[in-house]
């Protein structure tokens, strides 16, 4: 019902042609949203942000930017400056944002870009930051690095809480006595006490195929979508046995090829001797699937 209509619509304003994949399923959720009154959409960009079809957004309530890294280089730039740019795009006049950590040369970026727009930037701050009552609990998806994500997510979260009404006389965000990387007047956001439906929400988040750990029939499958220097390193550190000299020479030897320009993934270097841990590693492109390694 949702794609037929929006597909017509589509097809009368661009001379009956087939409209682009992405851009129909984005119009087609915008569509979705609106009549089911939808009470909150998280909107996440397919490439880019500047000139991706999802940035159609006016005035959303808050805008976020997670970890950058070398990924889409031929479309974006083949640099974390150019990539930066990009990403920036979702950034609108009056509207809070965040972002987690980055580089320096990104942060740069991302700052000079929000002073353009006329939006309030602010850094994400370390996940031990935040007050948290009573015993430690872990996080639902494995791995250190969702850490950064579940900080960046906490601001998010609570910055379209306050906009709802929901915090009322809170000071939400404010911006400490600490800069960032010489910005004076970028600052990391303020942590906050942990309430346990926060707490919940962190334990009980579940996203399959992201660090995932599937044992069955004594094999034991690690399940990501790494495709960047920065995320196989964290995939790598998060898992002991994919650490191993035997497996980054099967991953190498696959993305050498099909890296797409990614300049510095195939040089990762990976500590350790040969254990012949993992049996085999699979990876799947568009166009073939490759096994590679096998027992020493």
């Amino acid at each position: 019902m949702y794609s037929s209509s929006i597909l017509f619509l589509m097809q009368e304003h661009n001379n009956d042609s087939m409209p682009a994949y992405f851009a129909f399923l984005t119009l087609m959720a915008y569509n979705i949203f609106l009549k089911e009154q939808t009470d909150v959409a998280i909107i996440e960009v397919g490439i880019g942000g500047q000139y991706d079809s999802t940035n159609l957004v006016r005035k959303p309530a808050v805008c976020g930017v997670t970890s950058l890294g070398m990924d889409h280089v031929s479309i974006l730039g083949n640099t974390i400056e150019k990539i930066a740019w990009q990403k920036a795009g979702i950034f609108k006049p009056g509207v809070p944002a965040f972002t987690s950590p980055q580089c320096s040369e990104a942060l740069k970026v991302l700052h000079e870009r929000a002073e353009e727009k006329g939006c309030h930037l602010e850094v994400a701050p370390h996940f031990s930051s935040y007050e948290r009552p009573g015993e430690k609990f872990k996080l639902g998806i494995a791995g250190h690095m969702q850490k950064v994500n579940a900080s960046l997510a906490l601001q998010l979260t609570r910055t379209w809480m306050k906009s709802q009404g929901v915090l009322k006389g809170e000071v939400l965000n404010g911006v400490n006595e600490a800069s960032v990387n010489g910005h004076d007047d970028l600052g990391v956001a303020k942590p906050f006490p942990f309430n346990q439906s926060l707490i919940n929400g962190l334990v009980e988040c579940k996203w399959l195929g992201r660090n995932q750990t599937i044992k069955k029939n004594k094999l034991t499958y690690y399940l990501d979508g790494a495709h960047t220097l920065e995320s196989i390193q964290q995939l790598l550190s998060s898992h002991p046995p994919l650490a191993e000299g035997n497996v980054w020479k099967a991953l190498r030897r696959v993305l050498r090829p099909t890296c797409g320009g990614c300049a510095g993934i195939c040089e990762i270097k990976v500590p350790g001797r040969c254990q012949c841990v993992v049996d085999r590693v699979c990876i799947r492109n568009p166009n073939r699937v490759g096994y590679v390694g096998s027992r020493g």
